[in-house]
């Protein structure tokens, strides 16, 4: 099989990002790309001293993008955009997959591809982790036990064609592919990384994006510490969480 590439955007991820590449490593032979949003913490850092955005230095560059000020205030379009920007850059290095992925998002997987060249897109089951009363905030997140049941199919891995693009508001799943594989699971931990995490992410909603998604994040503020699924549902250990598996959307774009 040949070159894989990873893509991701972050911003102010310094806690979890170096463990976040490491684990997308594992899979991106070709390396990982990265487009930092104006980070005001040591992200940018980090992903510059990260060996996985060297490979191939000599001949491409650095494999990190930086946007600094001023701050774009039209936050859906930075969404898409940032990820056609990264995407672009990895069409120069000529791989045969990508990879998309968040800094607060890990796979369950073989690591297989497939051989039918049909398949060009590969999706996963997407669970999210709580943070739940009792759970050390100084805890690495990605240790957290509480899940919710519900998931979206989301395409993480796509193949290198050009009819695959990024170009619509918050557009966070590559449109173009025509035949999507499930290929595993993944276990989002955007929720459960800590109150103050959460606090933020609802404050940045709230402020910068527009309806409905203001409403959502407003009714969720001082909500961090869960009972039960933002679904009204109850959380399970992973493994229960897969046996009460209930799909609530995603695919396609």
């Amino acid at each position: 099989m040949g070159k894989v590439i990873g893509l991701t955007r972050v911003r102010n991820e310094a806690a979890i990002l170096s463990d976040t590449l490491d684990h997308f490593s594992q899979w991106c032979d070709g390396g990982i790309l990265v487009y930092d949003d104006c980070s005001t913490d040591d992200t940018a850092a980090i992903a510059h001293a990260h060996p996985s955005t060297q490979i191939d230095k000599d001949k491409f560059g650095d494999g990190v993008i930086e946007q600094f000020e001023p701050w774009q205030t039209d936050r859906t379009r930075e969404e898409w955009r940032h990820r056609q920007i990264l995407l672009e850059a990895g069409r120069v290095r000529e791989p045969e997959w990508f990879i998309y992925f968040d800094a607060d998002e890990r796979l369950v997987w073989d690591g297989k591809f497939p051989e039918d060249p049909e398949v060009d897109a590969l999706y996963f089951d997407l669970f999210d982790a709580y943070l739940c009363e009792g759970d050390s905030e100084a805890t690495i997140p990605l240790c957290r036990k509480s899940w919710g049941p519900e998931f979206r199919r989301i395409v993480f891995a796509f193949r290198n064609l050009p009819g695959m693009w990024y170009r619509r508001p918050d557009q966070r799943i590559v449109g173009g592919y025509k035949n999507a594989q499930r290929a595993g699971e993944c276990k989002h931990y955007g929720k459960a990384i800590s109150v103050e995490e959460w606090e933020s992410t609802c404050d940045y909603y709230i402020r910068w994006f527009p309806e409905p998604y203001k409403s959502k994040w407003r009714a969720r503020k001082g909500k961090a510490i869960h009972t039960e699924s933002d679904f009204g549902r109850p959380l399970y250990t992973w493994e229960e969480a897969q046996a009460n598996a209930v799909c609530i959307g995603g695919l396609p774009w």
